[in-house]
């Protein structure tokens, strides 16, 4: 399956226009926000520790870039809603790069899932919302694109953050 099928299926992306960056395989998506934040989404079923290193690594260090010049706290959405399956790496990894970056970084992060999302993925999310919550940094589960929007107004950004 190409990148172009899996940009296509199953129904639209988070935001209509291009993302910013795509993972080198073609498993994530990543737009960078207005106000200073970032969406990134699964565009295969399953997370993996390639797919999360890309996140973490690549995708995050333009992010970090644009905080280190206006600091601000910053919000992130995961659409993982395709998510069917995970790497239990990838998974901690995962933590522990939102932990680090700790509450002064993290306005909020959304996990957006969908119906269909097996359990066990959907108890994974909610797993991991409490060591954010111990830490104070919100992080909330929903099925509901409109509640993200409604509450922190993403748009994208007109530019790619420089590394």
């Amino acid at each position: 399956m190409g990148v172009d099928e899996k940009l296509s299926s199953p129904g639209p992306l988070f935001f209509a226009e291009p993302p910013h960056l795509r993972s080198p395989d073609g498993s994530m998506a990543i737009w960078y926000t207005e106000p200073l934040g970032m969406v990134d989404e699964l565009l295969t079923d399953n997370m993996t520790s390639a797919t999360v290193k890309f996140l973490v690594e690549t995708a995050s260090a333009r992010l970090e870039q644009a905080y280190a010049r206006a600091p601000q706290p910053m919000v992130f959405v995961h659409v993982w809603k395709r998510a069917r399956t995970y790497d239990m790496a990838a998974r901690a990894r995962l933590v522990q790069w939102g932990l680090t970056m700790g509450a002064e970084k993290i306005q909020r992060i959304w996990v957006l899932l969908e119906p269909q999302c097996p359990t066990f993925v959907k108890m994974a999310c909610h797993a991991g919302a409490v060591p954010f919550a111990v830490r104070r940094i919100p992080m909330l589960i929903t099925e509901d694109r409109a509640e993200i929007l409604r509450q922190d107004a993403l748009r994208v950004a007109s530019g790619v953050p420089s590394p």
